[in-house]
């Protein structure tokens, strides 16, 4: 038999005959995980009590409440919110070691407690945000001429700026998970009530084809912020993104700008995070790098799936005695919460594309050498070489150019498959990860290169027919498995590289496939403005202005990405110059 005093203290756990097997801090994670279990005293043969040992002593932080501990723990396995990032994103109205003090004396396990003890010491999600003043880089027209067909959804388009504008209030930073931001950012949209790495690509590109370039600044300079602080840009400014980033596009920013002063601030910026990337995601297969995580707990934001994940994930040994259980457990778990996060790092949270099986707890992100993570470091690399070239720092250009030709010829002979005409992601061995055509395989298109064997009909023809291509523009997988980074969903940032990259090749049968999968992908983004009103997160590839579907949250509007990606397709398509 165990006895648990209470869940909302620290655990120590003994033998009656007085020896102590454990001491635990935030013990109730682990006594649920044994709780769960289906262990009792006949497989334990001894009775276990469990005792309140002494709290740390340290001054309580705003990590204490919404990254680990007792409070995140029994809102998120409560489910007061049916979105777990609504409790992160709540800045507390008391100083963190109040808040943990109060909770330790009023809750006792009842769910409307909890909920009366959150409106008492929380405000509302996002309530540390702001939206920004009107920007002065905003005028009320769009400042470019479109065909008629189009007038519409680009004005819709522009007025959308600055409804997803934001500052950080100042107050209270110390209560909060957000991180600051010196100049106003866009968000995504929905429940992504912060600015977001590779998103803001997108937004950079929607906000500039709006004329709004001083915005565009501010957005690029919050990250570089992000590389003095922190060494990389974190996933999302919230510090329970801190420990992974997204991918790298920092440096094509800088390159969108095309600004002397910025270039100068940034180069040097731009070449610490490389060396982040090179150094903390390095992969087995030498000089290239995998996505990952410096973290090995359930992200704050999704704590409960995360929980639930790594449960499936394991299967206690009968055989085993309480402490090999727990310890076999929590093993399992740091594995499965690592890769998740680095899933998440990859912006494909989730896909068929980090399985071994069929489900999530079989994910395998960081055994995944990836071509979309080296095909955006190749370009930040040969960016980067450029930045030092305009800047006269010759050898520091000279330098960067071979560390890109070597990644580039390394890329070619470790994904390149001559036989599918395609790259593939492979694993820490170097075999193939999968059979299966996967978006990311084209990016090294969208970075600049051609296939290496120059078969480029070769290519058009193998893509036409993998199933990728659909009437309403392109899916990340083939595979349907109820994840979103999976069929039916067309996503705007893999279809607007696939575009840049097919039209890059310059060659006319590329061309034309470019042309169809970017009009038919905008055609389902007008359909759906036109019919609701709003814009996507995703779109469904098979079904003319259909919301995407699919993974842990609900489908969210907004969108910043998809702003920025229709009006890039905009301009490719609809700007004829007699307009």
């Amino acid at each position: 038999m165990i006895v648990q005093n209470t869940r909302a203290q620290n655990f120590a756990v003994v033998r009656q005959t007085g020896a102590k097997m454990a001491a635990w801090t935030d013990a109730y994670k682990k006594w649920d995980a044994f709780e769960d279990s289906d262990e009792d005293e006949t497989t334990i043969n001894e009775e276990l009590v469990v005792t309140p040992h002494a709290p740390r002593e340290t001054p309580a932080t705003a990590a204490d409440v919404f990254l680990r501990g007792p409070i995140l723990d029994a809102v998120q396995r409560s489910r007061v919110y049916g979105d777990g990032k609504a409790f992160v994103d709540m800045p507390l109205k008391v100083a963190p070691g109040q808040a943990l003090s109060a909770f330790r004396s009023v809750y006792a396990g009842d769910k409307d407690e909890l909920r009366q003890f959150i409106e008492a010491h929380f405000g509302t999600e996002g309530s540390d945000l702001m939206r920004a003043p009107l920007p002065e880089d905003w005028t009320p027209e769009f400042p470019q001429r479109v065909d008629a067909d189009h007038v519409e959804l680009m004005a819709a388009i522009h007025a959308m700026w600055p409804k997803l504008l934001r500052v950080s209030r100042d107050d209270f930073p110390e209560r909060r998970t957000l991180i600051a931001r010196r100049f106003p950012f866009v968000v995504p949209g929905g429940r992504f009530r912060e600015g977001y790495y590779w998103d803001s690509y997108w937004i950079v590109k929607g906000l500039l084809r709006s004329g709004m370039r001083e915005t565009a600044l501010g957005i690029v300079r919050n990250f570089l912020d992000d590389v003095r602080n922190f060494g990389y840009v974190p996933n999302g400014n919230r510090t329970y993104y801190a420990g992974r980033s997204q991918p790298p596009l920092l440096a094509e920013m800088v390159s969108l700008l095309d600004d002397d002063a910025l270039t100068a601030e940034a180069a040097p910026l731009i070449e610490i995070e490389l060396s982040w990337w090179s150094g903390r995601r390095a992969s087995a297969v030498k000089g290239l790098a995998r996505y990952g995580s410096d973290s090995s707990e359930p992200r704050p934001e999704s704590y409960l799936e995360d929980v639930e994940t790594a449960a499936k994930a394991f299967t206690p040994n009968p055989e085993a005695d309480l402490r090999e259980i727990l310890k076999e457990r929590t093993e399992a778990g740091a594995t499965i919460y690592g890769e998740i996060r680095a899933a998440a790092e990859s912006g494909w949270d989730f896909s068929s594309r980090w399985l071994k099986g069929d489900g999530l707890e079989t994910i395998r992100t960081r055994d995944v050498v990836p071509v979309d993570l080296n095909a955006f470091l190749y370009k930040a690399q040969r960016r980067l070489a450029a930045f030092y070239a305009r800047l006269g720092q010759q050898d520091d250009a000279a330098r960067f150019a071979e560390k890109a030709r070597t990644r580039r010829d390394l890329m070619n002979a470790t994904f390149w498959d001559p036989a599918r005409k395609r790259w593939r992601d492979v694993l820490e061995d170097g075999t193939y990860a999968s059979p299966d055509p996967v978006l990311s395989d084209y990016a090294p298109l969208w970075a600049g290169i051609g296939p290496p064997d120059g078969d480029v009909d070769g290519l058009v023809e193998h893509l036409e027919a993998s199933g990728l291509v659909r009437e309403f523009g392109v899916q990340a997988t083939c595979v349907t498995t109820g994840e979103q980074w999976d069929a039916p969903n067309a996503w705007p940032p893999l279809v607007d590289m696939l575009v840049e990259g097919l039209l890059g090749l310059d060659h006319d049968g590329a061309s034309q496939l470019a042309r169809s999968i970017g009009t038919a992908w905008l055609a389902s983004v007008k359909a759906g403005f036109e019919a609701s009103g709003a814009f996507f997160e995703k779109y469904d590839a098979d079904a003319r202005g259909k919301r995407g579907a699919g993974g842990e949250y609900a489908p969210q509007d907004g969108f910043g990405w998809t702003l920025g990606a229709a009006a890039a397709m905009v301009e490719r398509f609809h700007c004829a110059s007699d307009v």
